[in-house]
């Protein structure tokens, strides 16, 4: 059994996502492999954020899952790509140094590689730049 203190976030920005069922999808996914990784679902963390622009960093859930990343509370996040965390770029990699500053894991999901050239591109800039690691493709 693990003993880490698992978590995940989620976000949508649009009506029309929260109604195509977007942030379903992605905490399916996110789930999935959270039980693959061998943790219990009833001990996840959750943070979502559904209806919230990823070009603020200003959103409920997040302000909360960085409350308690910093309070020590969270070993592993599960996040579907970096562009849940935001849209900038630049606040991508903010979020990710400073989880991993915390001593946060991110792991991202296989799907966040390849789903687009640039997201792609950008997750992989992101690894790099802040030393998270990213899950393997199974």
């Amino acid at each position: 059994m693990n003993t880490k203190q698992v978590a995940l976030y989620a976000r949508v920005s649009s009506e029309q996502q929260a109604e195509a069922k977007t942030i379903e999808s992605q905490l399916a996914e996110i789930r999935a492999r959270v039980t693959v990784d061998g943790f219990d679902l009833t001990n996840v963390l959750e943070f979502i954020d559904d209806g919230y622009s990823g070009s603020t960093l200003v959103r409920p859930a997040l302000e909360r899952l960085r409350d308690v990343a910093a309070a020590g509370g969270i070993d592993r996040l599960y996040v579907h790509c970096p562009d849940r965390f935001a849209r900038n770029y630049a606040y991508q990699v903010l979020l990710l140094d400073e989880l991993s500053q915390q001593g946060v894991d991110v792991i991202l999901s296989p799907s966040a590689f390849g789903a687009d050239s640039r997201r792609s591109a950008a997750a992989t800039s992101a690894r790099r730049d802040c030393r998270i690691r990213a899950s393997e493709i199974s």
